[in-house]
C-alpha cells in the first residue's frame, strides 16, 4: 500500500512542472523553475543534490527569498492581498513555493518510509479494501496539496488550522474504512480470519496515515515544528495500536456458535471493541449498536442484565468524554494562542463557531437522547432509573463543553479591534439596508405588475367596447346606403321641376 501511495505522489510531482501555468500565455511551470541541470521527469527536483539545489531559482528568487516575500504578503491587510492577487503573480508564487516544499518533503519521506514489498497471501476482500483505502488517501493528499498551495508561507494559518484539517481527513477516512470493512468482511467465513484481516488492514491504514501526515507536514512546516506537531499524533497512534492488540488477543480466545445471546464475555468483547466512539459524525451508527446490545441484554433476562447495562452506559459516557475533552483542550490552546497574538483571532472565531455548531448538534441531537434520556426507556422503570442517574452526568458534560466554547467565543470577540467592530457594524448596516431595499423593490415590482395587469385589463375592456361601437356604426352606415339604393331612380325631389322650368 505504501508503494502505491508513494508512486501516486511521485508521478504527480514529476508531471507538475510540465503542466500549463498559463495556457493563454503559452507558459508552463518549468519556465519559473531555473536550475542546473534543467528539470525533467526522470531527474526531478527531489533527486537533486545540494549543489544542484543551491542553483534553484523560483521566479528569479532563491527559495528563502521567496518565502520571505510570501511572509510579508500574508502580513498585509486583506484588501492589499486581494489587490496583489489580481494584478501580480503572487498566486503562482505561492503554488511554486508549495511545490518546492513538497518535493523536499517527498525526498525525506522516501528516506524514512522507503518502498516495501507487496502484500502476499491476501484474500480478494482484503485486496479490494486495500485498493479503496489507497484511493481514499491519494484523494486526501491531493486535496491537502491544494490547501497548502492556497496558504503557502502563512505560518499562523498552518499552525492553527492545518493540523485540524488533517485530523478531520483522518476521521473521515477511518469512518469510511470501518463501513467498508464491515461490508466486505461479511463474506469471510470465520471470526478468526475476520479479526486477522481487520488487524492487517488497520495497521496498513495507520502506516498510510503516518506517511500522509509526514509528507504534508514536512511540506508546510520547518523541521523543528514538524516534530512538535507530530508528537500528539504519535502518542495517539501508539495508544490506538495497543488497543487494537488487546482487541485481537481477546477475540482470538472466543468461539461463537449458535444464536446471538448477550453474556458477560460478549459484553466485555463488545465494550472493548464497539463502545469506543471514533468521531462525532459516526454517533448515529454507534448509538444504534449500543441500543442493540441493550435490547439483547434485556431479552436475555439474566440476573446481572441491568448491572451490565449500567456498565455499558457508563463506558459509553466515558467514551463520549474521551472524544470531547481533547477537542476542548485543543480549543483552549488555540484560544491562548489567539490571546497572545500567535494565532489569528479571526481564524479562532471561525473555528469556535464551527466547533460550537458541531457540539450543539452532537449533544442535542436525537441519537444521544435515545441512548441516555430516561423517557426513552420503553416503559422499563429499572432502565429508566439507570438512565436518570447517567443523564445527569451527560447533561453536565454537555453544559460544561458548550459553556467552554461560549466563554472562549466571548473572549475572542473582545480581542477584535474597535475599528474592525465599527467596520463590521457598517457592513451589517449595509447588509440590512440591502435586504430592506430588496424587500421594498420586490414589493414595488409586485405593485407595478398588478397595476400594469389592471391597466391592461381596462384597456382590453375599452377595446372591446370600441369594437362594439365600430360594429354598430358600420351596421348603421351599411343600412343607410342600402335604403338609398332601393329608392326609385326617376323620383324627383319636390320643387325640382319648377326650378328647372324657371331656369330655362
Amino acid at each position: 500500500m505504501l508503494n502505491s501511495l508513494l508512486q501516486g505522489i511521485e508521478q504527480r510531482l514529476a508531471k507538475k512542472p510540465f503542466t500549463w501555468m498559463s495556457w493563454w500565455r503559452g507558459k508552463k511551470w518549468i519556465s519559473v523553475f531555473l536550475i542546473s541541470p534543467t528539470l525533467s521527469e526522470k531527474y526531478p527536483l527531489w533527486k537533486r543534490d545540494e549543489a544542484s539545489l543551491s542553483s534553484l531559482r523560483l521566479f528569479d528568487l532563491e527559495p528563502q527569498a521567496l518565502h520571505t516575500e510570501l511572509q510579508r504578503y500574508w502580513k498585509r491587510p486583506f484588501w492589499q492581498r486581494w489587490w496583489l492577487s489580481l494584478f501580480t503573480s503572487i498566486n503562482n508564487k505561492r503554488k511554486a513555493y508549495a511545490y518546492y516544499q513538497r518535493c523536499l518533503a517527498f525526498a525525506e519521506v522516501q528516506k524514512k518510509h522507503g518502498y516495501t514489498g507487496s502484500i502476499v497471501k491476501s484474500s480478494g476482500q482484503e485486496r479490494a479494501i486495500f485498493l479503496e483505502l489507497v484511493t481514499w488517501f491519494n484523494q486526501d493528499v491531493k486535496q491537502c496539496e491544494k490547501i497548502l498551495e492556497q496558504h503557502a508561507g502563512d505560518l499562523n494559518w498552518l499552525q492553527s488550522r492545518f493540523t485540524l484539517i488533517l485530523s478531520q481527513y483522518k476521521q473521515k477516512t477511518e469512518q469510511r474504512l470501518l463501513k467498508c470493512m464491515e461490508k466486505k468482511l461479511r463474506k469471510v467465513p470465520t471470526m478468526r480470519s475476520q479479526n486477522r484481516i481487520r488487524n492487517r488492514i488497520k495497521k496498513g491504514s495507520q502506516e498510510l496515515g503516518k506517511l500522509m501526515r509526514d509528507y504534508l507536514l514536512l511540506g508546510s512546516f520547518p523541521p523543528d515544528q514538524v516534530s512538535a506537531h507530530n508528537e500528539g499524533a504519535t502518542a495517539s497512534s501508539v495508544a490506538y495500536e495497543a488497543t487494537e492488540d488487546s482487541i485481537v488477543s481477546d477475540s482470538q480466545e472466543l468461539v461463537y456458535v449458535g444464536p446471538a445471546v448477550a453474556t458477560r464475555n460478549t459484553l466485555r468483547m463488545y465494550s472493548t471493541k464497539k463502545a469506543h466512539l471514533g468521531d462525532m459524525d459516526s454517533v448515529g451508527d454507534w448509538v444504534r449498536l449500543q441500543r442493540q446490545t441493550i435490547d439483547s441484554l434485556l431479552a436475555a433476562k439474566t440476573p446481572e442484565a441491568y448491572a451490565e447495562i449500567k456498565t455499558l452506559l457508563e463506558q459509553s459516557l466515558s467514551s463520549i468524554e474521551g472524544l470531547i475533552k481533547p477537542q476542548i483542550d485543543c480549543y483552549q490552546q488555540l484560544l491562548n494562542n489567539a490571546k497572545q497574538g500567535i494565532s489569528d483571532y479571526e481564524v479562532a472565531i471561525e473555528y469556535s463557531e464551527f466547533l460550537q455548531c458541531r457540539l450543539i448538534k452532537f449533544f442535542q441531537g436525537k441519537p444521544l437522547r435515545l441512548l441516555f434520556h430516561p423517557d426513552k426507556s420503553g416503559g422499563n422503570k429499572a432502565l429508566s432509573q439507570i438512565k436518570t442517574e447517567l443523564f445527569k452526568e451527560f447533561k453536565r458534560l454537555s453544559d460544561t463543553s458548550l459553556e467552554a466554547i461560549s466563554r472562549g467565543l466571548r473572549t475572542l470577540k473582545k480581542c477584535i479591534p474597535k475599528w474592525r467592530l465599527e467596520h463590521q457594524a457598517m457592513e451589517d448596516k449595509m447588509q440590512r439596508d440591502r435586504e430592506a431595499f430588496r424587500v421594498y423593490f420586490k414589493k414595488a415590482m409586485k405593485e407595478s405588475e398588478e397595476s400594469t395587469a389592471r391597466l391592461n385589463a381596462e384597456l382590453a375592456e375599452m377595446g372591446k367596447q370600441i369594437e362594439c361601437l365600430n360594429n354598430l356604426v358600420q351596421k348603421n352606415i351599411t343600412g343607410h346606403h342600402s335604403s338609398e339604393e332601393t329608392r326609385p331612380q326617376d323620383q324627383e325631389r319636390p320643387g325640382s321641376s319648377t326650378r328647372s322650368f324657371a331656369r330655362r
